[in-house]
């Protein structure tokens, strides 16, 4: 068998074969074909931290993301963002929690990515991949003083969530009597809905 393949391998370079030695077999042939190039995985763009840094700074504003807002009110005191972190669509306004104590909340919520109830198992795959893309984003573009930590409640259906905070926010978190998270990223299936990616970013009045 090596005698033949290397045979073969002459005919090929030489191109000088005598009439009586004989084409090599098929399964020899293929043995002789160039081997396929294979692709390498495409490195992932660099993040633009431009968007995200604009949200955090927002936080700081006396009404807290309100540079950021595009337009008119939409519905109720709703307003579409002008900046889309993780290249999510996002609406920016407020809401009062129930209760006396409860405090108002100002809020830019992101939709990253909604598949509608069909398809369950093939829509997972680009839910996780809007789930990942938007934590290597926000994993890049954290403030030097926040962390990050596994916000995921496995007896519901959010099977993936991030929770962002400040080392203070991280510490009143433990301490204060109401908390919301400053930023949660979250991947959930529901019955209703389908798959949904979101990103939110809270900041409580006077805080």
């Amino acid at each position: 068998m090596r005698g033949l393949i290397v045979a073969g391998a002459a005919c090929l370079v030489l191109a000088a074969c005598s009439p009586e030695t004989p084409p090599p077999p098929a399964d020899e042939q293929a043995a002789l074909a160039p081997l396929a190039v294979v692709d390498e995985p495409a490195e992932p763009l660099p993040v633009d931290c431009a968007p995200i840094n604009a949200v955090f700074a927002a936080f700081d504003e006396p009404i807290p993301f309100a540079s950021l807002r595009s337009g008119e009110a939409q519905t109720g005191n709703r307003f579409a963002s002008a900046f889309s972190p993780a290249n999510a669509t996002c609406t920016i306004g407020e809401t009062t929690g129930d209760g006396p104590a409860a405090p108002t909340i100002h809020g830019m919520s992101c939709t990253l990515f909604s598949s509608g109830v069909l398809d369950r198992e093939k829509n997972a795959v680009p839910a996780k991949d809007a789930f990942v893309e938007a934590r290597r984003q926000l994993d890049a573009c954290l403030p030097a003083d926040w962390t990050m930590r596994d916000g995921a409640v496995p007896e519901t259906n959010t099977n993936e969530a991030m929770i962002y905070e400040s080392q203070a926010d991280a510490q009143r978190a433990m301490t204060g009597s109401f908390y919301t998270y400053p930023v949660q990223l979250k991947k959930a299936w529901g019955d209703q809905q389908g798959w949904r990616v979101t990103l939110d970013f809270q900041k409580e009045a006077g805080r």
